[in-house]
């Protein structure tokens, strides 16, 4: 007589745990479809930021320039055009076998 019982409240805790499972489950992919789209509402304002802050580095840049080689300012400077800071060469850089690129006296 316990041997049909037992089956049966076996069979539903299995059926029980899987509903709980589900449940789990559905709820996860729930969160992470809205974690997904914050995500990308954050990238897509990220990125207009981006671009915007481009555009007014360019504007800025261009400012500068006009203003260098604008009157009131010496000779020399009105020929110099805005450009990166020189990056080291590898032989500036010690890159000879990890000899220093200065002597010590």
């Amino acid at each position: 007589a316990t041997g049909g019982h037992g089956g049966d409240t076996h069979g539903e805790s299995i059926e029980a745990l899987r509903d709980l499972l589900e449940g789990i489950r559905r709820a996860l992919n729930e969160r992470f479809d809205r974690l997904e789209h914050r995500f990308q509402v954050h990238v897509e304002g990220s990125s207009a930021r981006v671009a915007l802050l481009e555009g007014e580095v360019r504007i800025l840049t261009a400012r500068l320039q006009e203003n260098r080689s604008g009157p009131g300012h010496q000779a020399g400077d009105a020929r110099q055009p805005l450009a990166p800071p020189p990056q080291p060469s590898a032989s500036s850089r010690g890159d000879r076998g990890g000899e220093p690129a200065y002597q010590r006296p």
